[in-house]
């Protein structure tokens, strides 16, 4: 049983056979594909680059919209171009939208890397419970996820400087009682990509030093680094050796008066990520350096 107009669009379909003479399962799959709506590649297109991430949205999931949209827009060769352009253009974080913008040769995937890094980074500083310092980390306990909530400086509290350094940027984070107070970092010059690890990891705790002076000085802080040969730099009770170089002679005595009681050096280990190049910094065996 079935309206006159039902009846009269089976009989257009079904044309040149009468509707009475065809089985149901021959009329149903007639009138599915008819009334099945067309997927327009321009259509589908025009939906992607209108997508953007949304206040409450994660990062994670908005990235897997973009994909899940693009593999219906038959982008070819242009695919990850256009992923990272509409990554780029619907993030709603101002200061990681103006980062991606200024990289040079930013590819989709490096872009989804700081994206997410950016949003773990996010969720320890802000307590967001909806998001993982580490989402490959399940067994980390969730006290300490709290103890890494951001926390103001404390003159009464001891300071700990982890800091390390990567071929294209150095950076540190000031922690009192195991919550963050302060992280910088900042890239590196074409000139000073050139030096080498020794030289990197001093001129990380050299310019880290510098830039927290306010904090550190007149108090005893720790130093965490993974080089070894730090212990030695910036010992005030040894001196370098003539044969180092001369800016690293030069280092060590500025920081000097800063660094004045013995090196203790603690095999312990530490899990941190930063924010800037993409880069996370992996669990290591780290040098541990009291002052």
């Amino acid at each position: 049983m079935c309206s006159k107009d039902a009846y009269s669009l089976l009989k257009n379909l079904a044309f040149s056979d009468c509707p009475i003479s065809l089985s149901f399962e021959s009329l149903k799959k007639l009138l599915l594909k008819h009334l099945q709506p067309a997927n327009f590649e321009d259509a589908e297109r025009a939906k992607f680059h209108s997508l953007t991430c949304g206040g409450s949205q994660p990062v994670r999931d908005f990235i897997l919209q973009l994909q899940t949209q693009a593999s219906r827009c038959n982008f070819q060769d242009q695919l990850q171009t256009q992923l990272r352009g509409r990554l780029t253009a619907g993030i709603n974080y101002p200061e990681l939208q103006q980062k991606l913008l200024l990289m040079h040769d930013c590819t989709f995937q490096l872009a989804t890397a700081v994206c997410k890094q950016y949003q773990d980074v996010r969720a320890i500083i802000y307590d967001e419970s909806s998001l993982s310092f580490n989402v490959s980390d399940s067994k980390q306990p969730p006290s300490r996820q709290k103890r890494t909530v951001s926390r103001p400086f404390s003159p009464q509290l001891h300071s700990t400087v982890i800091t390390d350094a990567l071929p294209v940027g150095i950076g540190a984070v000031l922690e009192q009682n195991g919550h963050p107070v302060l992280c910088i970092s900042r890239r590196l010059t074409a000139a000073k990509r050139g030096h080498s690890q020794t030289q990197g990891e001093a001129l990380t705790v050299y310019w880290v030093v510098t830039r927290m002076h306010k904090y550190l000085y007149g108090t005893p802080f720790t130093i965490v680094s993974d080089h070894e040969a730090l212990q030695f730099i910036y010992n005030p009770q040894r001196s370098l050796a003539k044969s180092s170089a001369a800016m690293v002679q030069r280092w060590s005595m500025r920081l000097s008066p800063i660094l004045t009681t013995s090196i203790i050096a603690v095999r312990s280990p530490f899990h941190m990520q930063t924010i800037y190049h993409a880069l996370p910094l992996q669990r290591r065996l780290l040098r541990v350096m009291v002052y």
